[in-house]
């Protein structure tokens, strides 16, 4: 199964549960249920999402990059460390710190 068929499933998951919400007898249960599946459907597409990074600035300590599905900057090294220079043209990071997309190298 792929991430797509996942989606398709837990729409119809979805669609599902909110026919038992119609009725006068309904539980609480399937609301639980909708959202379970909205957030499972939202988890799905996030980890199949695949960003760049850019780097914003050029100084050599402290480059900051920027998500290309979010926009957000991140930074490549511990707040504060000085213990090496960072190259801007390389973002170690494999993951965005805010969105929690899969990067893959640089725009």
């Amino acid at each position: 199964m792929t991430i797509k068929d996942a989606i398709y499933q837990l729409e119809d998951l979805i669609k599902d549960r909110e026919s038992f919400c119609q009725r006068d007898d309904f539980d609480d249960i399937f609301l639980q249920d909708i959202e379970a599946c909205k957030m499972g459907i939202k988890a799905l597409k996030k980890i199949s999402s695949v960003g760049k990074w850019k780097a914003e600035n050029t100084r050599p300590k402290s480059p900051v990059f920027v998500c290309s599905l979010c926009g957000k900057k991140a930074y490549d090294r511990p707040y504060g460390s000085a213990k090496h220079m960072m190259n801007k043209k390389n973002c170690k990071l494999k993951y965005c710190p805010n969105c929690g997309a899969r990067m893959e190298g640089m725009e």
